[in-house]
């Protein structure tokens, strides 16, 4: 990252704020899970894989335009 320049180097400690802000708001979200019902399980887990994969997208895209 410190080779690419200073324009650069914002760009990716801003993707990589973002994604660590994604990250904190997953772990939040299973903290905050208190409920047994299977019904509200399926629905938080759809939910929180779609999240998951946004978040693996956003790493991947960073390492992706890091490389180039």
């Amino acid at each position: 990252m410190k080779k690419a320049g200073k324009k650069l180097d914002k760009a990716y400690a801003d993707q990589i704020d973002a994604i660590e802000a994604q990250n904190h708001a997953l772990k939040a979200k299973v903290d905050a899970y208190e409920t047994n019902r299977e019904k509200d399980w399926d629905s938080f887990k759809l939910e929180f894989n779609h999240d998951l994969e946004g978040l693996a997208k956003a790493m991947k895209d960073i390492t992706i335009h890091n490389t180039k």
